[in-house]
C-alpha cells in the first residue's frame, strides 16, 4: 500500500482495518493506494489514487466461452479522493473506488432476458429517458440505437422509489463495462453518473441522486449555453472556512469564480472554476447539496482536485488538439488547459449580470433529512426515482454500500463527439429560467470532469 507510514499512523483504527481488508498489491479489491505529491505553493490537500483489479477480468473467467468475444463499453477502473482532511480524502477515494468496482462486477445469471413489452412499466420508463434526437439516430455511422421495445435485451431490476414498486432498466444504462449482447443494447454514452458509495444504503441512495441532479443542471446550461448566477462569497464567509480552503479562496496567483445553476428542481447546483489569475484557461468542479455552504465547499474542493491533474505525470493528460479528439473525460477536463479553447467557456465564468451574495454559513442536515427533501423535491416535479442495488459481497464485508440512482427524464452527462440532445429536458429548464431554448445545442466538447 503506498501511502506514507507517518500518515497511516494517524488514522483512526476503523479506516486502518479497512484499509488493510480492501488493499493487497496481488489479490485485493484495491492493488494500491497512491498519495500524489500536491503542487509547490498550493494550499494543503490531499490527492489520493487507487488501483482496482479489473473487474470485467474477474467476470470472464467465470463466463462461458462464447461470452468471451462479445463487445463491451470502456470503463476506467480507478478511484480518487481529493480533500483538505486525509480521513475524508481516503473515505472518498476508496468509495469512488468500491462503486466502480460493483457497477462492473455482476452476474450473468442476475440480468434478465426479455422484450421491454414483456417488462410490466418498463418501456414507459425508457420513453422518458432522454437520449438522442430523431436527426441524431438518422446519421451514418451513429454508434447508438433506438430503443425497440420488442427487441430481446438484457435488464437489470430495481425498485421504483416513486411507486413503491420493482422496476427495469436495461443492463446497458445501469452498469459499467457492459458486454453487449447484440448492437441495438447500446443505447447511449457509458459513464458513472449517478453512482454512490456509502457506509450504509441512505449515504449511498445520497451520494448518487446528488450526482444525478448535479449533472443535469450543468449539462442544461452548457447545452443551451445559459450564463448562470455569479455567487459571490463575503469575506466573513470566507474567513469562516476551514484553513486549506480559505487559503485557496484568498489565493493570490489563483482565481476561484463560483456559479449557481439554479433549475425547476430547486435544489442547490453549484459549478466551481479554478484558474491563473490574468490567464485563459480553468478547471472545473460542481456539487449538489441541499446545503448551499457544503456545496460551494465541495464544488471549489471538485475543481482544486481537476487542478491537480495537470501536475501528475501519471495522469498523462495531453490536450486534445481538435474538439473531434476528445473522447473520455479526462480529454474534456485537458482540452481546456489549452488557451486556445477558452472562448468556448468564456460564458460560464465572464459574465457577473446576475450576482447573488453569498453571506449566512448553513448548518449541515442529516442524510436521513436530506434525502426525504431530495427525493420530495424531484418527484414533486413529476421525475421517478429508480434504485439498483449493486453490492458486491466482498465490498459489504468491507462495510460499503454501491447504489445506481437513475432519474428517467433529468438529462445524462456524456463524453466525447456524440452529444445527447433530446431537447425536452432543456425546452423544461429554459422555460424555468425564462429563455429561450435555442435551435442549435452548443457543439462545443463540455469542460466538465
Amino acid at each position: 500500500m503506498q501511502i506514507d507510514k507517518a500518515l497511516c499512523v494517524a488514522l483512526p483504527d476503523d479506516l486502518s482495518g479497512l484499509l488493510e481488508r480492501l488493499v493487497h498489491p496481488r489479490w485485493g479489491l484495491l492493488r494500491q493506494v497512491k498519495l500524489f505529491p500536491m503542487p509547490a505553493n498550493f494550499p494543503a490537500f490531499y490527492h489520493l489514487h487507487a488501483l482496482l483489479s479489473d473487474p470485467i477480468q474477474l467476470r470472464l473467467r467465470n463466463s462461458s466461452p462464447a461470452h468471451e468475444h462479445r463487445m463491451h463499453l470502456g470503463a476506467d477502473f480507478r478511484g480518487m479522493g481529493f480533500d483538505a482532511n486525509l480521513v475524508d480524502a481516503l473515505h472518498s477515494c476508496i468509495g469512488e473506488a468500491v462503486e466502480r468496482y460493483c457497477t462492473a462486477l455482476y452476474r450473468e445469471q442476475d440480468l434478465l432476458l426479455a422484450a421491454g413489452c414483456e417488462l410490466a412499466g418498463a418501456s414507459e420508463l425508457m420513453e422518458q429517458m432522454i437520449l438522442f434526437s430523431e436527426s441524431s439516430y438518422g446519421q451514418i455511422g451513429f454508434p447508438f440505437k433506438l430503443y425497440d421495445e420488442k427487441q430481446p435485451r438484457r435488464w437489470l431490476e430495481g425498485y421504483n422509489w416513486t411507486l413503491d414498486q420493482t422496476a427495469y432498466m436495461p443492463a446497458q444504462l445501469v452498469l459499467m463495462g457492459y458486454e453487449v449482447m447484440h448492437k441495438h443494447e447500446t443505447l447511449s454514452h457509458t459513464n458513472t453518473s449517478g453512482q454512490g458509495a456509502g457506509l450504509d444504503f441512505a449515504q449511498a441512495t445520497l451520494s448518487a441522486l446528488c450526482e444525478v441532479v448535479e449533472r443535469d443542471a450543468f449539462i442544461c446550461y452548457w447545452l443551451t449555453k445559459t450564463t448562470p448566477i455569479a455567487l459571490q462569497p463575503t469575506p466573513a464567509w470566507i474567513e469562516a472556512q476551514p484553513a486549506s480552503l480559505r487559503a485557496l479562496l484568498t489565493h493570490p496567483e489563483l482565481e476561484v469564480l463560483i456559479r449557481l445553476l439554479p433549475t425547476d428542481l430547486g435544489i442547490p447546483v453549484v459549478l466551481a472554476a479554478l484558474r491563473p489569475r490574468g490567464q485563459r484557461f480553468a478547471c472545473f468542479g460542481a456539487s449538489c447539496r441541499l446545503d448551499l455552504t457544503s456545496a460551494v465547499c465541495k464544488a471549489v474542493s471538485e475543481a482544486a482536485h481537476v487542478w491537480s491533474y495537470q501536475h501528475e505525470p501519471s495522469l498523462t493528460l495531453q490536450s486534445p488538439k481538435r474538439a473531434t479528439d476528445v473522447r473520455s473525460f479526462f480529454d474534456h477536463v485537458a482540452f481546456y488547459f489549452d488557451p486556445k479553447n477558452y472562448d468556448n467557456i468564456a460564458f460560464l465564468l465572464d459574465s457577473t449580470a446576475s450576482v447573488q451574495v453569498l453571506d449566512a454559513l448553513s448548518s449541515p442536515i442529516d442524510v436521513t433529512a436530506q434525502l426525504s427533501e431530495l427525493k420530495a423535491k424531484i418527484e414533486r416535479a413529476g421525475y421517478p426515482i429508480l434504485l439498483f442495488n449493486l453490492n458486491s459481497e466482498e465490498c459489504l464485508t468491507a462495510g460499503y454500500q454501491v447504489v445506481k440512482a437513475i432519474v428517467p427524464g433529468l438529462h445524462p452527462i456524456f463524453s466525447g463527439l456524440h452529444r445527447v440532445d433530446d431537447k425536452r429536458r432543456l425546452q423544461r429548464v429554459c422555460t424555468y429560467l425564462g429563455v429561450e431554448t435555442p435551435e442549435r445545442l452548443n457543439e462545443a466538447p463540455h469542460p466538465f470532469p
